[in-house]
């Protein structure tokens, strides 16, 4: 991540993916991206923002033909105080979001996802988030169907103090 303001931050990372399937090619994905976070509401209890990244994603399949494509990515999403205590250690806050993804190869949004979670405020230093995704796919022509249900647990680690409460809330 980029220097950020009160207003918005720049994002920049490199993801790489490696999938071991057991009847099909493995895939091993790289996903640089960059992106831009814009806030509408950034205050102690609330923040309510727009995340727009742009991935380039090129993937190695094991014996098969290798992709390569771009993939705009765009959530809409908000993260609230659940207790009194907000963005200190024991506080408990909610995370609600919708992000389309539009692929550049096909010329189609092909995917959505809504999101809902819970975060825990560890310490000064981890969180750990139970988000749960209900994710839509769609070809070209057809209407968005509920294909997935992906639950992941996120911890997130700060080396600095403050940090993390910087990146979820205005401190």
């Amino acid at each position: 991540m980029f220097p950020s303001s009160k207003e918005a931050e720049l994002w920049s990372v490199l993801l790489n993916v490696r999938t071991d399937n057991e009847s099909s090619p493995d895939i091993n994905e790289y996903r640089p991206l960059v992106g831009l976070k814009n806030y509408f509401i950034r205050n102690q209890r609330l923040t309510f923002y727009n995340l727009a990244r742009m991935e380039y994603r090129i993937q190695d399949f094991d014996g098969a033909e290798d992709k390569e494509f771009f993939r705009f990515r765009d959530r809409l999403g908000t993260e609230f105080a659940l207790t009194e205590k907000a963005n200190q250690p024991g506080a408990w806050y909610g995370i609600a979001d919708v992000e389309v993804f539009y692929r550049t190869d096909r010329d189609i949004s092909d995917l959505a996802r809504l999101r809902g979670g819970l975060g825990w405020v560890i310490g000064h230093y981890v969180r750990a988030e139970l988000i749960y995704h209900m994710q839509f796919t769609r070809t070209a022509g057809e209407s968005f169907e509920w294909t997935d249900n992906i639950w992941r647990l996120n911890f997130k680690v700060a080396r600095q103090h403050g940090l993390l409460q910087r990146l979820d809330f205005d401190h």
